[in-house]
């Protein structure tokens, strides 16, 4: 009995220290789990609303930028609030963005939507007006596009609909969310479930967090997040056949074709819906653009001079040409742009352009919209 005496003495120790750390930091959190709001039934995730801070890191992608902090501000919508320009007028146009974190950007400043804003301001000038608003998400694809407009476009009634699709949306759409969506009679998806990896991330917490002792917390949480929740992903991308969203891209078209059959067909429907809602919806909105961009990959050869596919690019272009929607691919003209050091536009280690190559394909979508808002005052 006496020698549990040290035992308890220690345990005690370390429960009074978890308890102390907690009420005057915590240093570890031990009584509240994290917020589960940016999960959606519909949407499979989204901002919550409120601000954001995140910190760019590693230096190995971001260099001297590493560390800097970009902050954002979200609705209950989970739209992005404008701080460098108008959320609303009371007369002009709204432009609703669509995409993933190439359109989510990184602030406010070094977004395609406040780019290509800037660019068509200064060629409009100061008579006019308009809101950009940007509801780009990381992870975001067509998809998630058709029930976001579903429920956007009645509510927000845009006069020009802006989506950028890439070579990650052709993957995502299939590894990601084609167990996911829920559709209608018609076969159109109507909602995207929450990935029950992050599902079961979140959810565990209420177990680990649920104990009167702080020591067997500290125990849970440890489990659940280094030890359970990694074992369930894995089995979960096992049991899907989850594979990195790039792959149909990478290698030949040749070997896509035959590979990625089914994420191909896949990405056609997806697509498909996503342009009916855009052309013919009841609250479609007048113009309606979808632009393409490249990756790296597919401006620079590997080791063995292959540069990847466009099998994404053209499934895009056919799909779009039967409705009335201007399709813009944008890699001819920022390889122009980039010249021989296409590199220098794109975080190293990383498939995002940077700030500078963002400004470069901020400029082309600016000016594909100048274009429209110019022909739209000629019929005026």
């Amino acid at each position: 009995m006496f020698s549990l005496i040290p035992t308890l003495a220690v345990v005690f120790g370390i429960e009074l220290a978890l308890r102390v750390q907690q009420a005057v930091g915590p240093f570890y959190e031990l009584a509240t789990p994290p917020d589960a709001s940016n999960l959606s039934t519909n949407l499979n995730h989204l901002k919550a609303p409120g601000k954001h801070v995140r910190t760019l890191v590693p230096e190995s992608v971001y260099g001297t930028h590493t560390g800097i902090s970009i902050e954002d501000e979200y609705d209950d919508r989970g739209i992005r609030i404008n701080r460098l320009r108008p959320n609303e007028i009371k007369d002009g146009s709204v432009v609703l963005f669509l995409g993933d974190s190439f359109m989510e950007g990184y602030g406010e400043e070094n977004t395609l939507p406040h780019i290509a804003y800037d660019y068509v301001s200064t060629n409009m000038g100061t008579n006019w007006q308009a809101v950009f608003i940007n509801t780009g998400i990381s992870s975001y694809s067509p998809s998630i596009f058709v029930p976001l407009l579903n429920s956007l476009l009645p509510e927000i009634e845009p006069d020009i609909v802006v989506v950028a699709i890439d070579e990650t949306d052709l993957g995502d759409d299939y590894f990601r969310y084609r167990n996911l969506c829920h559709t209608n009679e018609q076969g159109r998806i109507v909602a995207v479930d929450v990935s029950p990896p992050n599902k079961y991330f979140y959810d565990g917490f209420e177990h680990a967090l649920s104990s009167p002792f702080y020591i067997v917390r500290l125990i849970r949480k440890l489990h659940h997040t280094r030890v359970a929740s990694k074992a369930f992903t894995a089995r979960y991308r096992a049991e899907t056949k989850f594979e990195s969203p790039l792959n149909p891209a990478r290698v030949s078209a040749e070997v896509a074709e035959k590979q990625y059959s089914e994420a191909i067909k896949n990405f056609r429907r997806t697509v498909t819906q996503l342009c009916e809602l855009l052309a013919s919806s009841d609250h479609a909105p007048a113009h309606a653009l979808i632009f393409r961009h490249p990756h790296l990959g597919h401006l620079q050869p590997d080791a063995n001079g292959r540069t990847w596919n466009h099998i994404s690019r053209d499934v895009i272009k056919d799909v779009t040409s039967g409705f009335e929607i201007e399709f813009h691919d944008v890699e001819p003209d920022l390889k122009k742009v980039f010249g021989d050091r296409p590199a220098d536009y794109y975080w190293p280690n990383d498939m995002h352009f940077n700030f500078k190559g963002i400004e470069m394909y901020g400029h082309l979508m600016g000016a594909a919209l100048l274009r429209v808002f110019r022909d739209a005052d000629e019929v005026q």
